[in-house]
């Protein structure tokens, strides 16, 4: 094994933590690379991501989800769309690659805000980014919220996938939300520096 990815969603919510494995995996001297994909826009931090380089981890993740901010405030991610660029950029800075991930389809959103997180992402200063359609896991506070306004039901998810088939939050279909989507990885991909677009 030379390579390993936590995927944790808060991955660095305890410092201390973090600074911990680090230490350990310099104290065990083991050669490999690492990343992982929970860093919040409200915890970047210089020294952090100066000392997780240092111990091999070349790529840092966010959890954006949208470029809507009345659309982040609803899904309580508690971080202001103002600050994403300067924690991008702390990351950066670091020697960190860079990658977003967003939600699409959230309760109360429709096309045009869908396609204001596409163009959002497309600013951004990241190397890569995720998208995809929001689903209502069961037990979640978003489950309880989408029961609560009435958008499913709980036999909604009977034989349903992890990810929840064709469940949809909004009056778009989830094929028009995975469509914008791919979409979405499309134009990303094509606006990072020294992408070409074919002729």
């Amino acid at each position: 094994i030379n390579g390993v990815v936590f995927n944790d969603d808060m991955f660095d919510i305890n410092k201390k933590r973090v600074y911990s494995i680090c230490d350990e995996i310099d104290s065990r001297g083991l050669d490999l690379i690492w990343s992982y994909s929970g860093s919040r826009i409200n915890h970047a931090d210089q020294d952090l991501y100066t000392r997780v380089r240092k111990s091999g981890c070349v790529s840092v993740g966010f959890g954006i989800e949208s470029g809507n901010q009345n659309i982040v405030n609803l899904m309580q991610r508690r971080i202001n769309l103002n600050h994403v660029h300067g924690a991008i950029s702390t990351a950066k800075k670091a020697g960190l690659r860079t990658m977003g991930y967003f939600m699409l389809g959230m309760i109360d959103e429709n096309e045009r805000t869908i396609r204001e997180t596409i163009r959002f992402a497309k600013s951004l200063e990241l190397d890569n980014a995720g998208f995809s359609r929001v689903v209502p896991i069961p037990g979640t506070a978003l489950y309880k919220m989408a029961i609560a306004r009435g958008l499913i039901t709980e036999s909604d998810f009977i034989k349903k996938d992890l990810f929840g088939g064709d469940i949809t939050l909004t009056p778009m279909s989830a094929k028009q939300i995975d469509n914008l989507a791919r979409q979405a990885v499309w134009e990303f991909f094509w606006t990072r520096p020294g992408r070409r677009v074919p002729k």
